[in-house]
């Protein structure tokens, strides 16, 4: 017989692991009203405060790229608005859905056996362990990724057959507002998954290579997250990750 959870316990439960107080300013994770609620559906969204997790896709992305030492592109002390660690969301809980106050644990181990998330920060950067071609790092972004890639480097850069790249800096989504962070972080390789013309063009004059992955292609991997996330949480309880495809068809 499968458990009973309430839609309070789920939004508890993921939001001890993924408190809104991680997300940006600007950002409103959580419940959603309209046309699903209608429907009768809950609709819960995590979005920036997912992303700002140790489970972020941008920091995934660089794990499964190979690369070292990766640390927040974004760091608390340089972030717009400051997303506190765990151990200041433990000193300040946040209200459920119900009302009733929500404190993560700092334990080790949340109320309901899970292991807890840690902040991470937004986007990553890392190193190779040697100097690797960019042709070779841009066929395995194609594999990864799973899209087509867009790619335009520094005027002063060689070809790109003739370039190497070890530090990379990485914001999956539309990243390329902190393009400049990953520049003051001597990055060779800025990976993102939209790059506006102008702001690529703002940055030709630098000693750097911009890749855009796709939108969707550097944050698919979220779903099968948040689907271990809550399997972990709710045990027994059927989860179905999202499988569809892309917003963008490439047709040639």
């Amino acid at each position: 017989m499968q458990p009973k959870v309430t839609v309070a316990q789920c939004v508890a439960g993921l939001e001890r692991q993924l408190p809104r107080k991680w997300a940006e300013e600007w950002d409103k994770p959580g419940m959603s009203v309209g046309d699903p609620v209608k429907s009768g559906i809950t609709h819960w969204s995590a979005h920036t405060n997912l992303d700002a997790a140790s489970a972020g896709s941008s920091r995934h992305l660089g794990e499964r790229l190979g690369l070292e030492g990766l640390t927040s592109l974004v760091p608390l002390t340089e972030a717009t608005t400051p997303s506190p660690s765990p151990a200041q969301i433990a000193a300040s809980p946040s209200p459920s859905p119900s009302g009733a106050v929500v404190t993560p644990s700092t334990s080790g181990e949340e109320e309901d056996g899970s292991a807890p998330l840690s902040y991470f920060g937004t986007g990553a950067y890392g190193v190779f362990p040697s100097a690797r071609p960019l042709s070779e790092v841009l066929t395995q972004l194609k594999t990864l990724c799973g899209g087509g890639l867009r790619v335009a480097k520094g005027f002063s850069l060689p070809d790109v057959s003739d370039i190497s790249v070890r530090k990379v800096g990485i914001v999956s989504g539309s990243g390329m507002s902190l393009v400049g962070k990953a520049l003051k972080r001597k990055c060779d390789l800025f990976i993102t998954g939209d790059a506006d013309h102008h702001r690529v063009l703002d940055v030709l004059d630098k000693k750097i290579v911009i890749c855009a992955c796709g939108h969707f292609e550097t944050e698919k991997d979220t779903t099968e997250t948040l689907a271990a996330l809550s399997l972990s949480l709710f045990p027994g309880v059927p989860v179905t990750p999202y499988t569809g495809g892309r917003v963008f068809e490439h047709l040639c």
